[in-house]
């Protein structure tokens, strides 16, 4: 049997683990703002509550591991993301490699930038981050305090919810961004079961690429978009549990049915991501037991008989912040673009002009970025925290790389920085090309650097 694979194991971490939930809705009235297509700045009410989510691993200061969800879309700049994740940081005493602060993406929330404090609904924009800072630090709190050991497992499932979204135009042939039915996506769901010692789920964790703009322009409505829909149909199976989104690299991904008006079509979607989540739970093995091969049972034919068994669950953890040294485009200067919106009329083209600003300011003129990452290894499973939007080429070259372990990637974790394409997009000036801050190769540099961290830390 040498060579051959007689195991199938979920389970992959135990320890202590605790979770918790807070509605972050903010009131009606805030700048919310998302696309330049929408004839509104505000929203007219709530489709489903904002919600942010803590997820809490580790029994001492040094080893805590906290991932912290938020229904949010995007960061103006290091200030504005920096502003709710220091405090946090400070509060609990931790270091930077201890923490993922990791947003939706969704595009129906509210606006967090200081610098959006002139727009209509500007006014709220201070009070809310007071309220995230205090909120996010009591959710925390609720989860440290809800802490019980616990074994943490993952299965791997297929949702078809995400598409390519780099559409060649049928006239003129350029990229669009709309779904890509020739394109391979990647459909992979992985989901995370954490159960008590009793055996009871607690959480569960859904990882998955797909560019939350099931609504868009207009939408008038605060949501969670699909996540939210998919986070009720888990918890509502699973009583007191508590289920988190963990938004993959969709940069190149986004759902069969996006950017319209009718928050029915969030929710159908949260729907078919949710049915898939489930479908994996249900194939799991019991925590802390795994599938084995226990010999031949002679019937009509040589039936292979495989039972579940007991099997000891890793309960280290370790993390390690990379920082990776990246070259960035030349940018047009803040003064140009500051001419070309206040010539303008157009208000989706002063959208782009106004997050083209942000990012020269952001680059700042410097002919390098060093974008920051987050490894952690939790058991024989790891977690991988990216500023930008990385590809789903990303996440699905790390998994072939290491067939043998979990990898969850997560997006836009810990600030924003830019959309990070595959070098072979770039020749075709898409929309997530035109916008990145940075030159081809980008986006292999990280992943080599990634994928070698991830070898020197695998059990």
């Amino acid at each position: 049997m040498t060579g051959r694979v007689t195991t199938i194991n979920n389970s992959c971490y135990r320890g202590e683990i605790g979770t918790a939930c807070t509605d972050m809705t903010p009131p009606l009235g805030i700048y919310s703002r998302n696309w330049g297509s929408a004839k509104h700045d505000i929203a007219d009410g709530v489709h489903r509550p904002l919600c942010a989510y803590a997820f809490v691993m580790g029994d001492s200061p040094k080893t805590l591991r906290i991932i912290l969800t938020l229904d949010l879309v995007s960061w103006a700049s290091r200030e504005d993301e920096l502003g709710i994740r220091e405090p946090v940081l400070k509060e609990f005493d931790l270091r930077e490699d201890q923490l993922m602060m990791h947003i939706s993406h969704n595009h129906s929330a509210p606006v967090t930038g200081i610098v959006f404090s002139h727009k209509q609904g500007g006014e709220l924009i201070a009070p809310y981050r007071e309220f995230l800072v205090k909120t996010l630090i009591a959710c925390i709190r609720q989860a440290l305090a809800a802490r019980k050991p616990s074994i943490l497992s993952w299965q791997a499932g297929n949702c078809q919810l995400a598409y390519n979204r780099d559409f060649p135009h049928p006239q003129t042939g350029d990229i669009i961004c709309g779904i890509n039915p020739d394109r391979i996506s990647d459909d992979t769901v992985l989901v995370g079961r954490v159960t008590n010692e009793e055996g009871k789920i607690t959480s569960v964790l859904v990882n998955y690429a797909c560019h939350p703009t099931s609504l868009g322009g207009a939408n008038t409505k605060l949501s969670p978009d699909y996540p939210g829909a998919m986070r009720a149909m888990i918890e509502d199976a699973y009583s007191k549990s508590h289920c988190l989104f963990l938004h993959g690299a969709s940069g190149d991904l986004g759902p069969r049915n996006g950017y319209v008006g009718d928050t029915e079509i969030a929710d159908q979607n949260g729907r078919e991501l949710g049915f898939s989540a489930l479908s994996a739970l249900e194939a799991m093995t019991p925590p802390a037991k795994q599938l084995e091969f226990k010999g031949v049972q002679s019937s009509g034919a040589h039936l292979g008989i495989w039972k579940p068994q007991p099997h000891d669950v890793p309960t280290g953890s370790d993390v390690k912040l990379l920082t990776i040294e990246l070259e960035t485009k030349d940018m047009r200067t803040i003064a140009q673009l500051e001419k070309d919106i206040a010539a303008s009329n157009d208000r989706a083209e002063i959208e782009r002009f106004e997050r083209m600003t942000m990012l020269s300011q952001f680059i700042g003129g410097h002919k390098t970025l060093p974008l920051k990452l987050w490894v952690w290894k939790i058991g024989d499973s790891f977690f991988v925290g990216t500023p930008t939007e990385m590809h789903s080429e990303f996440q699905m070259k790390l998994r072939r790389d290491h067939p043998e372990v979990h990898i969850a990637v997560l997006n836009i974790v810990n600030g924003y920085t830019s959309y990070l394409p595959p070098r072979e997009d770039y020749p075709t000036k898409s929309y997530q090309v035109n916008v990145s801050v940075f030159k081809a190769g980008a986006a292999e540099k990280v992943r080599a650097a990634v994928s070698a961290q991830i070898e020197k830390m695998k059990p």
